[in-house]
């Protein structure tokens, strides 16, 4: 599915579903195509997507893949390629579940090249990796400091991210559990930088943390 001139705005309860063969919905390659993301969830919907790849979304504002004010379950899916000024691949503005999934390849002139969490909703993420993503500023993977909210990071592997600020892997907001979850590997300005700011919550065990403090809280 290649999109030509604007995003798909959901604005009402909604289940897409790839099938057994992910579907790839993209924008445009062509040089006259404007800059839109790909899917925008409003606020009230309720949305599930399966299977689905989502690439070369290019946001001048924020959420070059997915913007979510609704609540908003991902499985399956592929982020990967999309721009934006912030939140390169996903921005979470309430409730948002991502599980066994990737979110890769995605670019943010300020924070979150690979997600931003804004907001005081929830943010659950299991079985995911993180991988390539890349922010001008802050948080080259995640970017959690606007998080109000809660936010689970379970059984992630969140590597190979950069960032030109702090927390090229991690930048922690809110309050966050992270559990059997690899973040090692990622680096701001070629300096190792896994996991920045903030206080994990008591719960985070079983993880492997490279450099920027570990956890913080001193569980591992």
């Amino acid at each position: 599915v290649t999109l030509t001139s604007a995003e798909l705005l959901i604005n009402k309860n909604l289940t897409i579903d790839g099938g057994t063969s992910p579907v790839t919905v993209t924008r445009s390659t062509a040089g006259a195509t404007p800059q839109f993301r790909i899917f925008n969830v409003q606020g009230g919907s309720t949305v599930s997507m399966n299977a689905l790849v989502v690439s070369n979304g290019d946001d001048p504002v924020q959420a070059g893949g997915i913007q979510n004010s609704g609540t908003l379950t991902l499985t399956n899916m592929h982020v990967t390629g999309n721009r934006a000024l912030q939140s390169g691949g996903i921005q979470n503005d309430a409730v948002l579940n991502l599980s066994n999934s990737s979110v890769t390849f995605n670019q943010s002139a300020v924070t979150g090249g690979g997600m931003s969490v804004f907001g005081a909703g929830s943010t659950t993420l299991s079985n995911c990796t993180f991988f390539g993503n890349q922010a001008g500023e802050n948080a080259g993977a995640i970017d959690l400091l606007g998080a109000g909210g809660v936010t689970t990071i379970t059984s992630c592997t969140i590597s190979g991210n950069t960032s030109v600020d702090p927390g090229a892997g991690i930048y922690v907001g809110g309050l966050v559990t992270l559990r059997n979850s690899i973040v090692v590997g990622n680096q701001r300005n070629g300096i190792p930088d896994d996991l920045n700011a903030g206080v994990l919550q008591a719960t985070s065990a079983f993880n492997v943390v490279g450099t920027g403090g570990g956890l913080i809280n001193g569980v591992n």
